[in-house]
């Protein structure tokens, strides 16, 4: 990613939430069929450590996926 991160500050349970629903996307995917590539997994883990928001991983999945 090239985007400029800036820390979001997030609380552990926000960071355990954010980290349930990547996990049902993911399975959810999975059984599609799809297979996720490194800037996916990538913007994912950003996503839980609250380095990027809800738009930034959305933009993220637009450019990587």
């Amino acid at each position: 990613m090239s985007a400029v991160i800036t820390e979001l500050r997030i609380t552990a349970q926000e960071s355990a939430r954010r980290q349930r629903m990547i996990d049902n996307v993911i399975a959810a995917q999975k059984r599609q069929g799809y297979v996720y590539d490194a800037v996916i997994e990538d913007a994912a883990a950003a996503y839980v450590r609250g380095e990027i928001d809800r738009e930034g991983f959305g933009r993220a999945m637009r450019q990587g996926g």
